[in-house]
C-alpha cells in the first residue's frame, strides 16, 4: 500500500452539513406563484434550485412543502409539476 519512505495522504476537509436552512413561507409563495404563473412548468429538483438560485437542500424542502400541501406533485420521473384542480393527492 504506502512505501515506507512514502507519507500518507491528507483526509479531505469535511464539509458542515446545513441543519439551519429552513424554507421560509415567503420563498414557499415565491415557487407555488412560478409553479401557477407557468402553466404546465416541469422542474427537476436540480433546474429548479437554478431558476430560484437557492442551494439543492433548501429548494429541496419548498418544494417538498408545496407537495404536502397538494400544489404541486411529484412526476414519475421525479419532476415537479402544479396538481390539477380537484386532482386527489397521493
Amino acid at each position: 500500500m504506502f512505501k515506507e519512505d512514502s507519507e500518507p495522504l491528507p483526509l479531505p476537509r469535511p464539509v458542515p452539513i446545513r441543519r439551519d436552512v429552513t424554507a421560509s413561507p415567503e420563498l414557499v409563495q415565491l415557487i407555488r406563484a412560478e409553479f401557477e404563473e407557468i402553466p404546465g412548468v416541469c422542474l427537476t429538483l436540480y433546474q429548479a434550485a437554478r431558476l430560484f438560485e437557492i442551494p439543492g437542500d433548501l429548494c429541496h424542502r419548498a418544494m417538498m412543502t408545496l407537495v404536502w400541501a397538494g400544489t404541486l406533485q411529484v412526476t414519475d420521473d421525479g419532476r415537479f409539476t402544479l396538481r390539477p384542480a380537484g386532482h386527489p393527492r397521493g
